[in-house]
């Protein structure tokens, strides 16, 4: 068996052969006839002429077995191996036909034709060491047998000059054995090295396709998002840039639409993340066959999509968007036999040269398109200057800004408001924590002025754990200052209730810190607690069994408060304090308050009257049987680092 590489290198030599073979065949067949006609009438014909016609049947068998028969073809492993055994068998036959035949032809009394034919047949001799030189055998099958006869014919002749003669053709014989061998090997590493240079310049070629299609590849996935193959916004932002620095040279405005679908959560939370990829797939096909060849559109993150609009004025845009609108509000994804209608709230906003900076432009897209969400959903809202819901959108981005910089900065504090028992207690301090936050001019700023915009730009948990963080290290002070009689009460906000990284990062403080879990109530809205019920459920369940209790503020502001109450295992209850404040002139406010006290009573929870303003409120309350009060009548908040 050859092995592959060898079995090519060979086919290689013997195509070389082949492609001389033709050649070389009419080349010894003039040869003969030249050879023929010189010793024509000095030899006689009886040998001459059969010799003649002996030696051009042979080449003209090979040349039709070496065409016709038994083809050269290098594409088939093994086949040059035969060939070339073939073609040996062809030239060894020529060979012997030339060395027998001139043995007898040789005149015995003719020097000059003695020296033709020794001169032709030293010539084809010589011919052939070139002409079969990639062979190793080819070479020396044609002159042994064609030379030997001669070195022979003169070694038995008479006289010294014969004897020299055969010396030289032995000699001659020897040099051609030589030199086949040399220029075979001479041969095998030019073509040894011209097949390693194929092979280097096809594993060149090879890497640089591969590193071509890899270029292109990565080119792809760095302007391309992976899940819907649309640009991404790294690529969109800079197609934006582009637009933006266009108007400024052309005068010619664009628009962008800033798009975010309405009801994809409802996907994501039913069905799983696999359904909601499969509906941005869909969906991003769907809006590729409906936008003109000139726009722009891309996947923004998450279930936000972005249209550029280039050379489009805000009233060919404000079409587009509603088409665009109308198009996504009547697609139905279908997931599980279930059917999702989807909308989108959509920001517009035209660049023009008041457009200056990418980010003035996305800013306002943004602004648009939340307002769009606010407004109600699946509808347009135009970006224009002196929008009054813009105005306040871009100052809860400002806050939000301010938000994440307090947060770097630490620029948080707890005050803290007690909440007085009603009736004898073994609790010897009871408060809740409230979180300040302070301006760079160390100004405190309120809660209502920082969480609405903390909540929308999701910072709100990052803020519930500098809570919990804080008010543990406090809570551990006020254990050692009270003999451990504390219930210190802590704010969640409802996105804190849902993530779940937000219960594990609790769990893990509550297991480091060597506060008391009774001493920490965790106080969560009645409208969080509802909207959120399964999480808030799940939280309730991990953080009691680890001894902490609940509080459910805000009680009664609901639609649904007894409904879900007996499902919550709270262990207080906060009457809203828009009850309490004007429980003394309203009946209905009396009777609401009288009836959530008893209604917690009766379920085993303890109940907080809150905004307890005045004495004559406080007073009420304690007749009413409610276990605890809190208001600026009973105590304002004061920084919780006063208390320790």
């Amino acid at each position: 068996m050859h092995s592959l590489e060898s079995s090519q290198i060979h086919a290689e030599q013997m195509a070389l052969i082949d492609s001389e073979s033709s050649t070389t065949l009419i080349g010894a067949l003039i040869t003969a006839v030249f050879y023929t006609i010189v010793l024509y009438g000095s030899v006689s014909s009886s040998i001459l002429l059969p010799w003649f016609s002996a030696i051009t049947l042979v080449y003209i068998v090979r040349w039709l077995i070496i065409n016709y028969v038994y083809k050269l073809d290098i594409s088939i492993e093994g086949r040059s191996y035969n060939w070339e055994k073939i073609y040996f068998v062809g030239v060894f036959i020529a060979g012997l036909l030339w060395g027998v035949g001139s043995y007898y032809i040789i005149p015995d009394d003719n020097p000059l034709l003695d020296a033709v034919i020794v001169l032709t047949i030293g010539g084809l001799v010589a011919a052939a060491s070139v002409t079969y030189a990639p062979s190793k055998y080819l070479g020396s099958a044609f002159s042994f047998p064609a030379l030997l006869p001669l070195s022979y014919y003169f070694f038995t002749k008479d006289g010294n000059e014969f004897f020299y003669m055969g010396v030289l053709v032995f000699i001659y014989i020897l040099m051609i054995f030589t030199s086949n061998r040399v220029m075979h090997h001479a041969n095998l590493k030019g073509i040894m090295l011209g097949y390693k240079n194929d092979v280097l310049i096809g594993d060149l070629k090879n890497k640089v396709q591969k590193i071509e299609s890899m270029s292109g590849e990565i080119s792809y996935h760095a302007s391309h998002d992976m899940l819907t193959g649309l640009i991404n916004r790294r690529e969109f932002e800079a197609r934006l840039e582009k637009a933006i620095t266009s108007v400024k040279r052309n005068k010619r405005n664009h628009a962008l639409c800033y798009m975010d679908l309405d009801e994809f959560k409802i996907v994501n939370d039913t069905c799983g993340h696999v359904a909601g990829d499969a509906l941005l797939q869909n969906l991003a096909r769907h809006l590729e066959g409906k936008i003109r060849t000139t726009d722009t559109i891309a996947r923004l993150g998450g279930d936000e999509f972005g249209l550029l609009l280039p050379l489009c004025n805000i009233n060919k845009a404000r079409k587009i968007a509603n088409d665009l609108r109308e198009i996504i509000k009547d697609f139905q994804f279908v997931w599980d036999n279930k059917v999702f209608d989807v909308g989108v709230s959509i920001g517009l906003v035209e660049i023009n040269e008041n457009m200056v900076t990418l980010t003035d432009v996305l800013k306002a897209a943004d602004s648009a398109c939340y307002v769009a969400k606010e407004s109600g959903k699946n509808r347009i809202h135009v970006y224009q200057d002196d929008d009054a819901q813009l105005t306040q959108r871009l100052g809860d981005m400002h806050s939000a800004q301010a938000v994440q910089k307090a947060l770097v900065d630490d620029r948080f504090v707890l005050f803290a408001q007690e909440i007085r028992a009603n009736h004898e207690t073994e609790i010897k301090w009871h408060g809740e924590f409230l979180v300040r936050m302070q301006s760079e001019n160390n100004e405190l700023i309120y809660p209502d002025k920082f969480i609405p915009a903390a909540e929308r730009y999701n910072l709100i948990i990052d803020i519930d754990k500098w809570v919990v963080n804080s008010a543990f290290s406090y809570i551990q002070k006020l254990e050692e200052k009270y003999d451990g009689a504390v219930l210190c009460a802590i704010n969640l906000s409802g996105q804190s209730i849902c993530d779940k990284g937000f219960l594990d990062y609790v769990v893990r403080k509550l297991d480091e810190s060597d506060i008391t879990p009774s001493s920490v109530c965790f106080e969560v809205t009645e409208t969080a607690a509802v909207a959120n019920f399964f999480h808030a459920e799940r939280l309730l369940e991990i953080l009691k069994g680890m001894g902490c209790s609940f509080s459910l503020d805000d009680f009664g502001s609901g639609l649904s408060s007894f409904g879900y109450l007996k499902k919550l295992n709270v262990d207080y209850l906060k009457i809203d304090g828009s009850f309490i404040k004007s429980m003394l002139d309203d009946d209905k406010d009396y009777a609401l308050v009288k009836s959530i006290n008893q209604v917690g009573k009766e379920m085993g929870m303890k109940t907080i009257a809150e905004f307890v303003e005045n004495d004559l409120l406080h007073n009420k309350l304690i007749e009413m049987n409610v276990d605890f009060s809190q208001g600026y009548g009973i105590a304002k908040p004061v920084a919780l680092n006063t208390l320790v």
